[in-house]
């Protein structure tokens, strides 16, 4: 019990505040008027999710084990009338599959989490836990075909949270043969892919063959492989180091991101892509502009597949006021990673500001479905506002709201609402979000609500 509520704990963010009145739904977060609430409105999912957020709050307040107990089967309650209510809502999914995992339901928690996975595929702790369910029932190969399609999606955590998940998994010999043959199908399906080198070099290092891990380093830097921060080698080599030395040198071996270094190297090795997105980078972060864009193009040249090079010319561009050029280069970058959600929406800014808006409301519309509005949507939405376009988008998002079961596309279009001074009807639609699921944090209505309805957060919330 302890373990299970310390975990659902980690998914909300804890606080007490002050409140306030939002007309329309209950705007403070204790227990007791959150309870009646939902009483008074069963069918509001972002309510009940609310509640859900509070009680999972007091149980860790609370030293009472049975009392703890008691709390957390109402919020589990309330996560299933969610469901019920809403069957692709995430927070829910994302708990019960959890809560299965610790409970060792297995197969419980593989069909929760792949429910949740085809939802948001982006649920990093939900894969894992999947990954492991699979494992523990044997089910190595379907573990094996999501852990490729998990690495080919570019939403994995950092690398060394796969290199100690793979330490646990590759104990296992059946799925780490069927790990090497999935590996194998995917890079001959893409072959120039910089991410499946990368972890096929991490699967290498965990299974002991340290000379062929370094092999797949240098292949993956060939492509383009580095820390594109800040122009130096990956950190990865370095972690592989220090558990075998680097057996030959290579030109990606080069450290440090000195321009003019970085600049002989490339000189020396023009057809490397690692050392090439190296020297970009450092020109671009030197401000010489002009020579980066230059560099980037040859990235791309000896790498198509490799998505950070055009990506950073469409973003030198945009900020360079050629519009135009800037959204067909973030285009580009999204072809090859089109889950790339700043990608997306930075394309949607330049396109705008190039006169093609018909197609940023399409590009706009299709990924407000699958997130809450943040800084950058907001500024895409005021940006349209100010040249006078936004009612397109308000219209296309109203299209999307009507039939939709969950909360994103609403939220979008009452902050679209507001914009355009529509106050009343950006009121009642963000009412309507939270209605369909929209919730905040530690049992709080969502940010839009506040924004609607013009009223501050609450202190507590301000200083996250």
């Amino acid at each position: 019990m302890r373990t299970f509520s310390g975990l659902i704990l980690l998914l909300f963010l804890v606080s007490v505040g002050s409140a306030q009145t939002i007309a329309g739904t209950y705007r403070q977060n204790d227990l007791t008027g959150l309870r009646r609430a939902v009483a008074q409105a069963p069918s509001n999912a972002g309510l009940r999710l609310r509640l859900a957020q509070a009680l999972l709050r007091q149980d860790r307040e609370s030293a009472n084990p049975s009392k703890a107990e008691a709390r957390l089967k109402e919020a589990r309650e309330q996560f299933d009338q969610v469901l019920i209510l809403n069957p692709r809502s995430i927070v829910p999914l994302r708990v019960l599959a959890l809560r299965s995992y610790m409970n060792k339901e297995y197969k419980e928690a593989i069909t929760t989490g792949l429910r949740l996975i085809e939802i948001a595929p982006e649920e990093m702790e939900v894969t894992k836990i999947v990954l492991k369910a699979m494992a523990r029932l044997g089910q190595h190969e379907a573990a094996a075909e999501l852990f490729v399609r998990w690495l080919r999606s570019r939403l994995t955590p950092p690398f060394g949270s796969i290199s100690g998940l793979l330490s646990v998994m590759l104990v296992n010999e059946g799925f780490r043969d069927a790990l090497a043959a999935q590996f194998e199908a995917a890079m001959k399906q893409d072959p120039n892919s910089v991410d499946l080198r990368l972890f096929h070099a991490i699967y290498l290092a965990e299974t002991g063959r340290m000379e062929s891990a370094w092999r797949a380093i240098h292949e993956a830097e060939a492509l383009g492989l580095c820390d594109t921060r800040t122009g130096a080698r990956h950190a990865y080599p370095r972690v592989l180091e220090s558990r075998t030395p680097e057996f030959t040198d290579a030109p990606g071996s080069a450290v440090g991101s000195d321009v003019d270094q970085l600049r002989r190297f490339h000189e020396g090795h023009p057809q490397h892509g690692g050392v090439a997105m190296r020297y970009a980078r450092a020109l671009d972060l030197a401000g010489r502009r002009d020579e980066a864009l230059s560099v980037y193009a040859k990235v791309c040249d000896l790498n198509q597949r490799y998505w950070p090079a055009p990506y950073r010319i469409g973003r030198l561009l945009l900020e360079s006021g050629q519009h135009g050029e800037a959204a067909s280069w973030l285009a580009k970058a999204t072809a090859i990673h089109p889950l790339h959600l700043p990608g997306r929406i930075l394309r949607a800014e330049a396109l705008v500001l190039s006169g093609k808006v018909e197609t940023a409301v399409e590009l706009l519309a299709e990924t407000a479905g699958d997130h809450e509005p943040g800084p950058q949507t907001r500024q895409v939405i005021d940006l349209m506002a100010k040249r006078d376009v936004l009612k397109a988008l308000v219209a296309r998002l109203k299209k999307e709201a009507r039939d939709a079961t969950g909360p994103y596309w609403k939220a979008h279009l009452a902050l679209a609402l507001k914009a355009l001074d529509r106050a009343n009807e950006a009121q009642s639609v963000a009412l309507a979000a939270e209605r369909s699921g929209l919730n905040g944090v530690d049992g709080y209505p969502a940010a839009v609500l506040y924004e609607v309805f013009g009223e501050e957060r609450p202190a507590s919330l301000r200083r996250r």
